[in-house]
């Protein structure tokens, strides 16, 4: 693409405003390398990135075991008897049974994914690899048969269609080097921020337990950590950007 003049875009003879915008908004290809290969070798393409599909199944499954296991164990018939162990798994569960968490699954898939397509595919995999491996450990560990759980696993399975997708897109966007990647990368943090403001879990029923109010401030301190890198690689990333349009404009005069 030609910005002006008669050079070409990539040749050190262009106008100094063409070397402005390329040090101004870098370019990243991936997507572009992936969307040639979806078009000349779409199989080839798909193949390359099979790996990292599978390791964001995995890792749902992995996530919604987990999930379940430490629901069952954060158990508590009497609060006075609660053990060690009962303390930390119904800490854990505040924190991965939140909205935020099962969010911020996609999100982690799509970065890992790298291209906004495949983004997108891996959130909504992650999180249906999840979903599954969440009612299937529920209906083992609470010894129930899985019919019970069919008509809500397919429910949020439907859910995630609609969301999981938009969320992994987030993910890879937040790869971006610009205000749009740093407004994707935000998108866990303060949602989880929100989440323990607005509708904290374990804080609104009969016996609020110390673990829900631990898991509580643990997400406030951890989001307002993650949005101060995110805005500070922005702003590291900005200045890098305007020393490199300062010395293409150097250049020019030259």
């Amino acid at each position: 693409m030609r910005l002006g003049g008669a050079g070409p875009a990539g040749s050190g003879a262009g106008p100094a405003g063409s070397d402005r915008s390329r040090a101004r908004a870098p370019r990243d290809d991936r997507d572009v390398v992936f969307a040639a290969d979806l078009v000349g070798d779409p199989y080839g393409g798909l193949v390359r990135k099979v790996p990292r599909l599978l390791s964001c199944l995995l890792a749902g499954a992995a996530f919604g075991v987990l999930d379940s296991l430490v629901n069952h164990g954060s158990f508590v018939a009497d609060p006075a008897t609660i053990t060690a162990g009962q303390q930390v798994a119904r800490f854990s569960s505040y924190l991965l049974n939140a909205g935020w968490a099962w969010a911020a699954l996609p999100v982690l898939a799509g970065w890992w994914a790298t291209t906004r397509l495949m983004g997108a595919v891996a959130g909504w995999v992650s999180v249906s690899a999840a979903v599954v491996a969440y009612y299937v450990s529920d209906s083992l560990v609470r010894d129930e048969p899985f019919s019970y759980y069919t008509a809500e696993m397919v429910l949020w399975l439907a859910a995630c269609l609609l969301l999981c997708a938009p969320l992994g897109l987030s993910g890879a966007w937040s790869r971006r080097r610009d205000r749009w990647g740093l407004v994707a990368g935000l998108v866990v943090p303060l949602g989880a921020a929100v989440q323990m403001a607005v509708l904290p879990p374990g804080l609104d029923g009969v016996i609020v337990y110390p673990q829900a109010v631990w898991a509580r401030w643990t997400v406030w301190v951890v989001a307002a950590a993650a949005a101060a890198v995110s805005a500070a690689l922005l702003l590291r990333r900005w200045r890098r950007f305007r020393v490199r349009g300062a010395a293409a404009d150097v250049g020019a005069l030259w």
